[in-house]
């Protein structure tokens, strides 16, 4: 792959966070104002995101790959879910901070870093399958994500379950898998505002975390034992994990290359805003954001060497 791809994501990352921070230094962005783009990303600019992520033109060729793949992305799901709820309770800290850890280690940045990564490594296909795994992480994210997040997400209250219903983002799931199984072709203008609005989920987000960060000794934040422990476990332990569990089943060797590379991203940018909107530690899941995505110029490359070194 090519390493300058990964370097300039990352800068990109950045740099935009870091201009959240000058703007939040500035008083542009008041503490207010913050939990307004908040609500704003969370409500109204993120469906859209995960509509415009389910409209996907089908080649004939790979509707077969994509049926494996959905079915793969499902038990891996399933494998970081217990993975990270086992490996949260050995990370010091509260319950609060131990359900924010698990869902940090659970979801990654498989859409901003995920595809360019994957188109590098895989010129022909790597953005189309990377785009199927966002079906997934929209659907494990806006469930047992905000499952998780909330108060006593560790214990089962049917009233929580609910809960993760009734918001945008659930709604913008059932529209999505109309669009993608009814194959309804949508006017081109309707598809490109869409995809507008969804694309600006990214800049506002590092915009809000960059503002988050606004406050903190930078300095400090890589030596607290759980994003120390979240790092090695998020970049490292995990991907290989699940990599070498893949490799277990008839799956074809591209589809475990991707579905590996993708978990291999650092924390999803968007998880600031679902922690700060649901009771976990937005700091917490700001600074581990921060971390990941710097270390992960370094254990991305890594990853990549050990899977294509094996397949």
């Amino acid at each position: 792959m090519s390493y300058m791809v990964l370097i300039n994501q990352i800068a990109a990352l950045f740099l935009i966070m870091f201009f959240g921070y000058f703007l939040r230094k500035k008083e542009v962005i008041k503490e207010n104002q913050r939990d307004f783009l908040f609500d704003l990303l969370l409500d109204y600019i993120l469906p859209f995101m995960v509509i415009s992520a389910m409209i996907i033109d089908f080649e004939p060729g790979m509707l077969e790959n994509v049926k494996y793949l959905l079915i793969s992305w499902a038990g891996v799901y399933l494998f970081m879910i217990i993975f990270a709820s086992v490996t949260a309770r050995i990370i010091p800290g509260s319950d609060r901070h131990k359900r924010t850890i698990e869902f940090l280690m659970i979801f990654s940045n498989v859409v901003y870093m995920g595809l360019p990564v994957l188109g590098a490594i895989f010129p022909d296909y790597g953005v189309f399958y990377g785009s199927i795994g966002i079906i997934p992480f929209n659907v494990v994210l806006w469930t047992y994500g905000v499952y998780l997040l909330q108060d006593d997400g560790s214990k089962f209250e049917f009233n929580r379950l609910i809960k993760i219903f009734n918001n945008n983002g659930t709604l913008a799931l059932a529209i999505g898998f109309i669009i993608l199984f009814t194959g309804i072709n949508l006017p081109a203008a309707l598809v490109e505002a869409i995809d507008l609005i969804g694309d600006a989920t990214f800049p506002i987000s590092m915009l809000v975390i960059g503002a988050s960060l606004y406050g903190m000794d930078l300095r400090k934040i890589v030596i607290k034992p759980q994003l120390i422990g979240l790092s090695f476990f998020k970049l490292i332990i995990l991907p290989l994990a699940t990599f070498f569990l893949l490799l277990l089943f008839p799956l074809d060797s591209t589809l475990v290359a991707v579905i590996a590379v993708q978990i291999s991203m650092p924390v999803a940018a968007n998880s600031v805003i679902f922690t700060a909107r649901f009771p976990g530690d937005y700091k917490l899941a700001t600074e581990g954001v921060f971390l990941t995505t710097f270390l992960a110029l370094f254990t991305i490359p890594l990853i990549v060497v050990i899977v294509s070194g094996i397949l």
